[in-house]
């Protein structure tokens, strides 16, 4: 593609190149022979003067008259005949076209028109020759250029030009074979490496492309480190390894204990819901006995208020026997919530004995709290008051008679 654009190119150089020189050419050539041309007007001189412009390349001449009649001719090919014409050249004042003979050769023509202007020539003198032909346009000569003459020039600058091109693309070749060796050689070695380490050998290393200072090098030294690094892992993987059967020694230990406490707690498990279902037993009994007596029969109201009494007081127990089993099961789910914040432990107690006084003096327990003190902690205020109750409950409960909770 560049070989091609760049004969273009050069073509279209050679060619606007062609033309001003042939232009220059025959403005010269009428310069010379400008009175010759317009005063003397001899056809043997004009014949003459046709021969001598034909030199140079050149390979016709006709010169015509201002009407286009031909007054001389030189090298003419037979068969002439006028193509289309040509666009004009940019800094030129002649009319380019294209022709060709009965041979079909073809040929670049350049018609140049015969006047003083333009040639060079002082104005006094131009002046007169003005005066003289009365028309500064005598005529025109057209010269033509055998295009394969053209052509072949090209030619040769074209195969110059590829040859040149041909020598830089191999040199590119040469220097890319070059780098892609200078690359691919550690490359190749790495993936040889690469394997030998996924087999195994961590001792190995890249030796190729250490020295360079550019990525290929860097790219080597990283991986070299990375197997180094590889081979420590191992090493500390071994020492690992060394003391693995020591801690699964432990660790089974561990889980033998730990299954020694589950086995604990199924058993307590076993022991709390015999015993719950015990208390349960022991409200649901009072509460039905007489709640029977108390549809069987009408006893006084005296006698109904303390049975009635007796039925609240087991319904409360019971109550709390069933919230202390949600709870528990809260707590072994996981799902128990906790309403975390700043209280008072001294006031919490205070307000857990307050409900708990008239069971105190059913008892005829003396239950007696300190002056309450401020004791801060952190936690669930209502939780903690449940626990404090339960505790001043059980110690009422199972405090003699005239016995004292304090």
């Amino acid at each position: 593609a560049v070989i091609w654009y760049s004969a273009s190119q050069l073509r279209s150089t050679l060619y606007v190149e062609l033309m001003r020189r042939l232009e220059a050419q025959s403005l010269n050539w009428i310069e010379a022979n400008l009175q010759a041309l317009t005063v003397l007007r001899n056809p043997a001189t004009m014949e003459r003067l046709a021969g001598d412009l034909k030199r140079e390349g050149i390979a016709y001449v006709i010169l015509l008259d201002a009407d286009g009649k031909l007054l001389a001719a030189a090298g003419v090919p037979e068969g002439l005949g006028r193509q289309q014409p040509a666009a004009r050249i940019a800094g030129t004042r002649s009319q380019p076209a294209e022709t060709s003979d009965g041979q079909d050769r073809r040929y670049f023509e350049l018609a140049t028109p015969i006047s003083a202007s333009g040639t060079g020539m002082n104005r006094d003198l131009q002046a007169i020759f003005s005066a003289t032909t009365q028309d500064q346009a005598w005529g025109e000569v057209r010269v033509g250029v055998d295009q394969a003459e053209f052509d072949r020039s090209l030619s040769v600058l074209a195969r110059r030009n590829s040859a040149l091109y041909a020598l830089l693309v191999l040199l590119a070749l040469a220097i890319n074979i070059v780098l892609a060796k200078r690359m691919v050689t550690p490359i190749s070695t790495m993936g040889r490496v690469a394997t030998q380490i996924a087999g195994g050998e961590l001792d190995v290393r890249v030796e190729e492309g250490v020295r360079l200072q550019d990525e290929v090098g860097e790219l080597v030294r990283n991986f070299n480190q990375m197997a180094a690094r590889l081979a420590e892992n191992r090493a500390e993987m071994n020492l690992l390894y060394a003391g693995l059967e020591e801690k699964v020694r432990e660790r089974t230990l561990e889980l033998e204990q730990a299954n020694r406490r589950l086995q604990e707690l199924d058993a307590l498990k076993s022991h709390f819901l015999s015993t719950v279902s015990h208390e349960f037993r022991s409200p649901l009994t009072s509460i039905k006995a007489f709640s029977q007596i108390l549809l069987d029969s009408d006893p006084d109201p005296v006698t109904r208020q303390r049975f009635l009494g007796i039925i609240e007081k087991e319904s409360d127990r019971l109550s709390r026997l069933i919230s202390d089993l949600l709870d528990l099961a809260k707590i072994e789910s996981g799902a128990l919530s906790w309403s975390m914040g700043a209280a008072d432990l001294g006031q919490i107690v205070a307000d857990a004995a307050v409900p708990l006084a008239s069971l105190a003096g059913e008892k005829g327990v003396e239950l007696e709290v300190a002056e309450p003190e401020a004791q801060p902690v952190w936690g669930d205020a209502d939780r903690l008051q449940q626990v404090v109750t339960n505790l001043i409950h059980n110690a009422i409960k199972f405090s003699p008679a005239a016995g004292r909770v304090r």
